[in-house]
């Protein structure tokens, strides 16, 4: 159950940008949870290698991609999980289309939630996507920021105490929306989409 709780752990940050598009405001724990369950279910993770070096236990095994409905869709990955007494967790995958070089995952805190997640997402070599969680006292999430492109600039920030998120645009922070269904940020007045383009949230006026 620990290694499925990982990897579920692990799943659920590839879902954040689809999560805001579609129906954000779901807690990591709930999230994690239903993965789980759905990953039991389905034997999405196999050929599972468990040893200990030095100090630290190191796993391995493989795993089926899940998608938007929670079901494998075909692609299967690599993963790696590094644990060791005093120190973070570290996850690291290799295989999936969305992660062409891989991705690099640090766990901390009682849930064992992503605390900071580093992608090569094109396979050119450089970092292109940074994620970081902020934990209260309890190690809880409370925000998560995202930063698309690995730039500098925060995408979005996730704040999931008080259930809102943020988009960046042009040049400042706009509080995401709900309308009629449908995400968005208000600017000047006007309504714009909130949608994912190229593996990132944007936000595009509304389609007509």
């Amino acid at each position: 159950m620990r290694t499925v709780g990982a990897i579920a752990a692990w799943l659920v940050v590839s879902y954040a940008a689809d999560a805001v598009a579609q129906d954000v405001d779901k807690q990591f724990e709930d999230v994690t949870q239903q993965l789980t369950e759905r990953i039991l279910e389905s034997g999405a993770v196999t050929d599972p290698n468990v040893f200990a070096a030095n100090g630290f236990r190191i796993e391995s095994w493989r795993a089926k991609e899940l998608g938007r409905d929670l079901k494998p869709d075909g692609t299967e990955f690599d993963y790696l999980d590094v644990t060791g007494a005093g120190a973070f967790r570290v996850g690291i995958e290799k295989g999936r289309p969305s992660g062409a070089s891989g991705s690099v995952g640090i766990f901390a805190g009682p849930k064992g939630g992503p605390i900071l997640v580093a992608a090569d997402n094109d396979g050119d070599g450089s970092l292109d996507f940074l994620s970081y969680s902020v934990l209260d006292e309890a190690g809880e999430s409370v925000l998560e920021v995202d930063d698309y492109g690995a730039d500098g600039q925060a995408d979005l920030r996730l704040h999931f105490r008080e259930r809102y998120n943020e988009l960046w645009h042009a040049d400042r922070w706009y509080r995401v929306e709900k309308r009629d269904g449908r995400q968005g940020i208000v600017v000047d007045g006007e309504w714009l989409d909130v949608r994912v383009e190229n593996d990132r949230l944007v936000a595009r006026p509304a389609s007509r």
